[in-house]
């Protein structure tokens, strides 16, 4: 692809789950609106290593991360148009993870009560692009 990669000031993130609270048998959702505020168009990587969500606990544990066990490390490029955003949709199964697959202490499901979840997207050139949400886990 010939275009650009975007800096992070051409770019701005929303994350929201698809649901305000989940009840035991749902899967957390989460969507990652990525929009282009600039009037030019570029490129963004969004592959699982540059696109990636974090699940932290109220006491700011950490519990979970998309960008624990990626499986492919290829570049997965797609075009942002000018004024226009992309939907990236990532689902957490409850469980716990590590970096590099390492097996955690705590193998539980995580526990009810309330999760911060922040997103990260690192290719853009300028530095990382955050965005961050809450969700609850219900009994």
């Amino acid at each position: 692809m010939a275009l650009p990669v975007c800096t992070a000031s051409q770019l701005t993130l929303e994350l929201a789950g698809t649901q305000n609270a989940y009840q035991p048998k749902d899967k957390p959702t989460f969507e990652l609106k990525i929009r282009n505020a600039s009037g030019n168009q570029c490129r963004v990587d969004l592959s699982q290593a540059a696109a990636a969500i974090t699940v932290s606990s109220a006491a700011n544990e950490r519990i979970w991360s998309s960008a624990d066990c990626v499986t492919d490390k290829q570049g997965r490029w797609v075009q942002v148009s000018p004024a226009t955003a992309l939907t990236e949709t990532f689902v957490w199964d409850r469980t716990r993870s590590k970096p590099q697959c390492a097996t955690p202490t705590d193998t539980s499901p995580a526990p009810t009560g309330s999760y911060l979840v922040q997103a990260e997207l690192t290719g853009p050139s300028g530095g990382p692009v955050p965005a961050r949400t809450s969700t609850r886990l219900d009994p």
